[in-house]
């Protein structure tokens, strides 16, 4: 395998490949200070230091599998193998995979290449393979084909695993795919194209549907908004909240209990969870419903100061129990989004009650302005790195797009889709589930043709850049957004109360 244009590899992070690498214990006690000196107190820096430590010793697990084919040519006769190797890079080969080594160890000795070499390790059919960057590769094996080359600069970490074959059964697993399939099936029997390749990403996570108006979300940076991620689930929480205390209302009782807004948390919750069991725990749901979870419970629990420090733990247990979340740019980017808005949401102008409509729209404005800033100050070099480009019109239709969602599209979808749930024994061509598909229709028709006349606007908002910074340089930025950043929130907050102390 040579090193040319078509050399098919995984995108390269820098952020996380380099820093497994070059993360040391030293960084770690770095990290634990600057976040004790920042917020005080040591929850968060024992966070920070708990996800610097799960980050470094991912980097140094061994793993050890048994494979059936281990090459070497110089070694071939050899009937046992010990081959170690680094993680940068992958490129698969029907049921193979290329791995670059950086030495061969056999049972009588060492055996080292004078280059760097590949080897092809070929795995049992039905097995599942996991490929990991940046970690150390153990596998012991007995070589029965020559598949031996060098001079190649990437190598790969395999994960390869049977699974049994399991008999057919009536399980809950079995059952809700069922009920997911007719689900969708009534949709696709009421709904043009178009409006269902965006109504079923937004309500049941199926996003096997692609169509014109799904590339141009991709193309304005608002992708996010079709994937069952953060943002919904915190959208779907807060409708749930708002829906519980809507109907505390018709008890004054209820309202009048100080424990009330508390108990309309937890039932949201309930009700998150159980649609995230619908949906079948998809990754990234299931990590911002357990995030979000978290969050919720320090804010029930009257802890809200600990919040930071919840997501750093949060997100250090995801490390910990799988070292390759850290890997996930879905995982970086969430993490990194949130770790903004709760860094900068201090900085939001408070509710006043007794304040007027155009204050009131005016608050609304400024802290959407704020979440969308703090989000795209944290998610942007990512970005770059990823995608190369960064579409600059994302700022200011995430200004327009994501409340209508919030407020008019997700809810109606929603509402529509737990309609449908309530006919399923039924022909579908009852007038109520016709009514709501088609008020469905008219909303998606309506969010997709304001999104194509805003994007038509903004085609030229598309900032073409290769980012290409080393890890020191992803540690500065993301120390001085988040260091600064703190000490910025709390000089306002300290200004703010000697504002109202000399009032």
């Amino acid at each position: 395998m040579n090193n040319s244009k078509n050399h098919a590899t995984c995108p390269d992070y820098p952020m996380t490949s380099d820093l497994l690498f070059f993360l040391q214990p030293y960084l770690v006690l770095l990290g634990a200070a600057a976040g004790w000196l920042v917020f005080r107190k040591l929850y968060g820096a024992a966070g920070v230091a708990a996800l610097l430590l799960a980050v470094h010793f991912a980097g140094q697990v061994a793993e050890t599998r048994q494979l059936r084919t281990l090459v070497d040519s110089t070694i071939a006769k050899r009937e046992v193998l010990h081959v170690e190797g680094r993680v940068a890079g992958h490129q698969l080969m029907g049921e193979g995979v290329r791995l670059h080594l950086q030495r061969v160890k056999v049972d009588d000795g060492k055996a080292e290449a004078s280059e760097l070499p590949e080897l092809t390790l070929n795995l049992p059919k039905r097995s599942r393979m996991r490929l990991y960057r940046g970690r150390l590769l153990h596998v012991d094996g007995t070589p029965s084909e020559l598949r031996f080359s060098t001079g190649v600069s990437e190598l790969v970490f395999v994960w390869a695993y049977l699974r049994e074959a399991q008999p057919l059964s009536n399980s809950w697993q079995v059952r809700r795919d069922s009920w997911v399939e007719r689900l969708k099936a009534r949709a696709t029997f009421y709904l043009n194209p178009e409006p269902l390749s965006i109504f079923l990403p937004l309500t049941l996570a199926q996003r096997g549907y692609p169509s014109e108006s799904q590339r141009m979300f991709r193309e304005t940076g608002l992708a996010h908004l079709l994937a069952i991620s953060g943002l919904h689930m915190a959208m779907i929480y807060g409708l749930l909240v708002t829906l519980f205390r809507t109907l505390g209302a018709l008890r004054l009782t209820w309202l009048e209990s100080a424990h009330f807004s508390n108990i309309c948390r937890g039932l949201a919750l309930l009700g998150l969870w159980a649609y995230l069991l619908l949906l079948g725990f998809p990754t990234p749901a299931f990590r911002a419903v357990v995030m979000l979870t978290a969050l919720a419970a320090a804010w029930i629990t009257g802890r809200s100061w600990m919040m930071l420090y919840v997501l750093a733990a949060t997100a250090a247990g995801f490390v910990l129990l799988d070292p390759a979340s850290l890997q996930d740019l879905s995982f970086q980017l969430s993490f990194l989004a949130v770790l903004h808005l709760l860094l900068f949401l201090p900085l939001a102008p408070k509710p006043n009650r007794d304040s007027g409509s155009l204050v009131r729209v005016g608050r609304f404005c400024g802290v959407s302005l704020l979440i969308t800033a703090a989000a795209t100050l944290g998610t942007w070099p990512l970005i770059a790195t990823a995608f190369q480009q960064i579409p600059l019109e994302a700022f200011w239709l995430n200004l327009i797009m994501v409340p209508l969602l919030g407020a008019v599209v997700l809810p109606i979808c929603l509402a529509v889709a737990l309609l449908s749930a309530f006919h399923l024994g039924t022909l579908p061509f009852g007038w109520l589930e016709h009514l709501g598909y088609g008020l469905v229709e008219l909303v998606l028709e309506t969010w997709l043709g304001l999104l194509r006349t805003l994007h038509g606007w903004g085609t030229w908002a598309t900032l073409e850049i290769k980012l290409e910074w080393s890890t020191w340089y992803f540690l500065g930025y993301y120390a001085v957004t988040v260091l600064g950043g703190g000490l910025v929130v709390r000089w306002t907050q300290n200004l703010q109360r000697i504002r109202n102390t000399q009032d």
